[in-house]
């Protein structure tokens, strides 16, 4: 996720990383990343932060795990879209033990088990495919994204079973929860990147490109810029 990719880019020198990407949209993003971080540091940091003190280590975790196994079922459609069966059979088994043996998720018994968890979903699909990334854009509050990578999110929303059964306006309040919970688990790290990054805007592009094409390399697919795009 957004925050994740953030965090993994504290460590590597990523404004050095000669990645190149479609940004055509350049201006209106940083107007945008502007706009999302206005949106952290009068909204999300206060929140997350009295978030933090409120909520036990334990407990925050536990939630985080639950709404990961709430998300598996567009995992696991997406590892049999890509033709990834072994995957797919880790994210079933996943499924079925946390969400019975592990209380509905809030505890990963799998993971003890040896079945590690992981990232798949329809924008990694359309790669499979063959679908190029298409433009970097910023997607208010979201955050980074592609043009490929936005169709899939939404197309992922109708892969969970919470998006039926407590219909789409419920479902964005819970996804904003979910949300919230990891953007308060990643708060140090966040800003720690803005505070040493030269160019934060550069900084986080890097970082969510690097990400991705880690992401696809464990499908296969070999991320290689074509005329400056790429995969």
């Amino acid at each position: 996720d957004l925050y994740a990719d953030e965090e993994d880019a504290e460590g590597d020198d990523i404004e050095s990383l000669a990645i190149p990407e479609p940004d055509p949209f350049e201006t209106a993003n940083r107007g945008l990343l502007h706009f999302n971080n206005g949106v952290d540091r009068f909204f999300l940091d206060p929140a997350s932060k009295a978030y933090q003190f409120v909520m036990p280590d334990f407990a925050e975790r536990a939630l985080l795990r639950a709404f990961a196994n709430f998300n598996s079922p567009a995992t696991l459609v997406n590892d049999v879209f890509q033709l990834e069966f072994q995957r797919a059979g880790v994210t079933l088994s996943r499924l079925v033990v946390n969400s019975t043996v592990g209380l509905a998720g809030f505890i990963d018994v799998a993971e003890h088990m040896g079945l590690e968890g992981h990232v798949s979903d329809f924008g990694m699909t359309l790669a499979k495919a063959g679908a190029g990334s298409g433009p970097y854009i910023v997607i208010p509050i979201l955050g980074p994204s592609t043009a490929r990578d936005a169709v899939g999110f939404g197309v992922d929303l109708l892969f969970r079973p919470l998006f039926y059964l407590i219909g789409p306006f419920d479902f964005l309040f819970v996804g904003t929860g979910n949300g919230f919970l990891v953007r308060a688990s990643y708060m140090e790290e966040l800003e720690a990147l803005r505070e040493g990054s030269v160019d934060y805007y550069a900084t986080l592009r890097n970082a969510y490109f690097q990400r991705r094409a880690e992401q696809l390399r464990e499908i296969g697919v070999d991320v290689v810029a074509r005329n400056g795009d790429p995969d």
